[in-house]
């Protein structure tokens, strides 16, 4: 015969285990619920914050700007009139053709695509000896920062051949050779079209030019 039948205090035994074991189950679901309640709202909390939508990436728009000229220009090593052609795509991609040279406000609007590839060609048709990117290592080199002083701004017009003896240089004064010095161009168009106020004026834009070359890493 079966054990179980000959043993029933064991066979009682194990009923009154399952008994108390099922009572405690139910003891820990009803502790669950409440764990529950008391934790929902951190948890919903936590539901709302993973759930909150990120800020959508930026997206540049789209400027039909015509690069061939100043490709032709840069290739001919045409230093002047690639200049003034940069200088006017600025101006383009300011959208100030007509107010004729960029705001600060317009400077901090300047896209990073075309920044990146104006100073790629220029690097390129220089053998890295003209260009935003030289510039703003140049700068950065002699101490300077974003805010202005005097000195260093003078310091680095010197550096790059903006500045001789106590003068800043007007455009015509300008080298568009070969010889010109490391960071000398570009320095967009004749009459300085993206600086207002002059050399000494022309800090704050070129300051915030400065601030979007580090932003996009042209450095």
């Amino acid at each position: 015969m079966n054990e179980n039948h000959q043993n029933p205090a064991i066979l009682q035994e194990i009923l009154t285990e399952l008994k108390i074991a099922q009572e405690e189950r139910q003891q820990i679901l009803v502790k669950l619920q409440q764990l529950e309640k008391i934790l929902k709202p951190e948890t919903e909390i936590k539901l709302i914050k993973l759930n909150i939508p990120q800020k959508p990436a930026q997206i540049e728009p789209i400027f039909n700007i015509d690069y061939q000229p100043l490709t032709e220009m840069l290739k001919n090593h045409q230093w002047r009139k690639a200049d003034q052609e940069t200088a006017r795509i600025m101006l383009s991609l300011g959208n100030q053709e007509k107010q004729g040279y960029l705001s600060e406000t317009d400077l901090y609007k300047l896209p990073k695509n075309e920044l990146i590839k104006l100073d790629e060609m220029w690097l390129n048709a220089s053998n890295n000896k003209f260009g935003f990117s030289v510039q703003n290592k140049l700068y950065q080199s002699l101490g300077g920062r974003k805010f202005f002083e005097p000195e260093i701004w003078r310091k680095f017009g010197e550096t790059v051949g903006w500045y001789d003896r106590s003068n800043w240089l007007n455009y015509e004064q300008l080298n568009f050779s070969e010889n010109a010095p490391i960071g000398h161009l570009p320095v967009m168009g004749d009459g300085l079209i993206w600086f207002v106020g002059g050399w000494e004026g022309s800090f704050n834009a070129f300051s915030i030019l400065l601030v979007k070359l580090i932003q996009f890493n042209i450095i």
